[in-house]
C-alpha cells in the first residue's frame, strides 16, 4: 500500500504539461506503429504483385519453352522419320536385285522396291515362258537394259535391240507400277521402229501380283514407233516418247487382255497417267 501510495503521489506530482508531453509521445508512438504497419502492408502488397507478374511471365515463359521444346523434338522426330526412311530406301536398294547390263555396268532398279518383289515377277515369267514353250525353263541371269533415270536421252529401242524376253516396267507419279512383257526377239525394222504380232504378251500389276494375258486379234500386238515410245494393240496403252512430259494413257477396261472380271484400274489408277521410272530387263 506504502508503494502505491508513493507511486500515487509521483503519479499525482506530474504536472499537466508533463502529462500532456506523454499523452502526445503516446499518441506519436501510436502513429508512427500506424505508418509502419502501413508501410509494412505496403510492402507485402508490392512482393505480392510482384510475385503474381513473376509467377504470370514464368509461366508464360514456361509455357514458350513448352512449345519451342515440342517443335524442336516434332523436327527430330521428323528429321528421323526421314532418315529411318532414307536408311529403309538405302535397305532397300541393297536388298534389291544387284543386275548387270549389256555393256557390263553394275546397275540397281528403282521400281523394285526388294528382292521379294523381283523374284515374285521373274518366277512369273518363267511359269509363262514355259507354257509357251511347253518345257521347263530354267533362270539363268537377268539384265538391266534401260534405266530412264539414267538412260532417258539415248533411244529407248537402241538399248532393248536383239534381246529377247523383255519387261518393261512402268511407275506413274501416283505411286502405281505395272508391267509389259513381250516374249519376242526385239529387231528394229529398217525404220527404226519394231512391231511384234505375238501374242505371247501379258500386262502384270504389282497391286494384285498377277499376270493378264494379251487375248486381242489386232494386227500388231506390241510396236515402238518414232511417233510413240511405246503402243499395245489399237492403242489401248501407249507410252508417249517424251513421257516425263507427256507420260501415258490406258484405255481401261482394256479389250485385249484377260483381266479376269477385274472392274478398276490396277495398273495406273487413272486412264491419263504421269510417268517417274520406267525400266526395261531382259530375262535370259
Amino acid at each position: 500500500m506504502k508503494v502505491k501510495n508513493k507511486t500515487n503521489k509521483i503519479i499525482n506530482n506530474i504536472n499537466e504539461e508533463s502529462k500532456a508531453s506523454l499523452i502526445e509521445l503516446r499518441q506519436k508512438q501510436i502513429l508512427t506503429n500506424i505508418k509502419y504497419h502501413k508501410v509494412f502492408l505496403i510492402l507485402l502488397f508490392l512482393i505480392n504483385i510482384f510475385l503474381i507478374v513473376f509467377i504470370f511471365f514464368y509461366k508464360r515463359k514456361i509455357k514458350e519453352i513448352k512449345i519451342l521444346s515440342g517443335k524442336h523434338t516434332s523436327k527430330i522426330n521428323t528429321e528421323d522419320n526421314e532418315i529411318e526412311k532414307f536408311r529403309s530406301s538405302l535397305n532397300h536398294k541393297m536388298l534389291n536385285i544387284c543386275i548387270i547390263n549389256k555393256s557390263g555396268e553394275m546397275r540397281f532398279s528403282f521400281i523394285f522396291e526388294n528382292s521379294e518383289e523381283f523374284n515374285t515377277l521373274k518366277n512369273l515369267v518363267y511359269e509363262f515362258k514355259s507354257k509357251i514353250m511347253d518345257t521347263k525353263i530354267v533362270p539363268i541371269k537377268t539384265f538391266l537394259l534401260y534405266q530412264s533415270v539414267i538412260d532417258y536421252y539415248e533411244p529407248f529401242l537402241n538399248r532393248i535391240s536383239y534381246f529377247d524376253d523383255i519387261l518393261i516396267l512402268i511407275q506413274t507419279d501416283n505411286g502405281n507400277k505395272f508391267g509389259i512383257y513381250v516374249l519376242d526377239t526385239f529387231i528394229p525394222n529398217e525404220d527404226n521402229e519394231f512391231e511384234s504380232k505375238s501374242n505371247n504378251i501379258f500386262l502384270y500389276s504389282f497391286e494384285t501380283k498377277k499376270i493378264y494375258e494379251y487375248i486381242g486379234y489386232n494386227k500388231i500386238s506390241f510396236s515402238i514407233k518414232k511417233d510413240k515410245l511405246i503402243a499395245l494393240g489399237n492403242d489401248e496403252l501407249v507410252i508417249n516418247n517424251n513421257y516425263y512430259a507427256e507420260g501415258g494413257y490406258i484405255n481401261f477396261p482394256l479389250k485385249s487382255f484377260h483381266l479376269y472380271n477385274v472392274d478398276k484400274n490396277i495398273f495406273t489408277g487413272e486412264n491419263n497417267f504421269n510417268i517417274k521410272n520406267l525400266e526395261a530387263f531382259s530375262f535370259i
